[in-house]
């Protein structure tokens, strides 16, 4: 398929990109409650980084180094401040090409490393990188300049395509990995996008119609091959076991694919109104819940703080 014309897409309202554009050579005017909540946001999430770390006297995370993350993190805020988003709102391809590079350079001979899972999406660059995450902020610009060209009225077919085109490469280049979980991501940000960008009802009903059917062709051709070969080819063991654990949460074993899941809902569902409080989590602390400190914080912080705190 060829790559559509950029320069065909609608381009955006000028006045309204002078009005929307903060004044030259002066700082923009700082939002203070939108300032208070990120603080109050990163500090709830470090305590919780704290504690899921000090709760279950793991070594192999390490706190100081979210506190870096954060103290850099304010930083690029502060400067990103000074920046004109409204500058992005021409610069589809670039961000386009910056996103199939970031996704691709695990593929990097030398580079590249294994994420422990069969999928090479690491890269080593002294510290261990996930360019994959740093591509969903590009992609989050990406898919916002591409809706924003149309006024909140996507409504011409033809552009339609285009704009799913955009958003499908990305995910298409993910799955070289293949990292699913990331892919599906990139899926949800560049549906909310076409919600956002006014994209008619019936394309957005019709393109989840067939996403479905691709899933069931993709299972259904998959198990042909396994019937066959022995050997499933399209997707990987732990790939299908999400899939069909996302689909029968109550028949999974928790010996297998399914303990995860139903450790998490424990972990939730123990926490109660008010949680069991800083430091008592008891799925994360004795070892109940995988990988507490990152894919299950959520768990940790539904289990100390309950159901309130979850709220908050």
């Amino acid at each position: 398929m060829a790559l559509p014309q950029i320069d065909s897409l609608k381009t955006p309202d000028a006045s309204l990109s002078r009005a929307a554009s903060p004044r030259r050579g002066r700082l923009p005017l700082i939002n203070l409650p939108f300032v208070a909540i990120i603080v109050l946001l990163v500090g709830y999430g470090l305590l919780v980084c704290w504690s899921s770390i000090e709760g279950s006297n793991d070594t192999t995370y390490s706190f100081t180094r979210q506190l870096i993350f954060a103290a850099v993190g304010a930083v690029v805020m502060m400067l990103m401040w000074r920046v004109d988003y409204q500058r992005f709102a021409n610069a589809v391809m670039p961000l386009f090409i910056v996103n199939i590079a970031l996704i691709l350079s695990p593929h990097i001979p030398g580079l590249g490393t294994d994420a422990g899972m069969g999928a090479q999406s690491w890269l080593k660059l002294g510290i261990q990188v996930q360019p994959g995450e740093f591509a969903k902020i590009t992609i989050i610009l990406m898919d916002a300049a591409l809706v924003a060209r149309y006024g909140g009225r996507l409504d011409d077919l033809r552009e339609y395509l285009k704009v799913v085109f955009f958003i499908l490469v990305p995910f298409l280049a993910i799955m070289t990995q293949p990292d699913l979980g990331t892919g599906l991501v990139y899926l949800a940000i560049g549906a909310m996008a076409l919600v956002a960008g006014g994209a008619r009802s019936k394309y957005l009903l019709i393109t989840l119609a067939l996403g479905i059917a691709a899933i069931a062709a993709v299972f259904a051709i998959d198990q042909l091959i396994y019937n066959s070969t022995g050997e499933y080819k399209l997707l990987k063991q732990y790939q299908r076991n999400r899939l069909l654990v996302f689909l029968d949460q109550d028949g999974s074993n928790t010996s297998s694919s399914g303990y995860n899941l139903q450790q998490a809902k424990i972990a939730i569902g123990s926490g109660g109104l008010f949680g069991k409080g800083l430091l008592n989590a008891t799925q994360s602390g004795h070892g109940f819940l995988p990988e507490a400190q990152t894919d299950f914080i959520f768990c940790v912080l539904a289990e100390q703080f309950g159901f309130v705190g979850s709220m908050a």
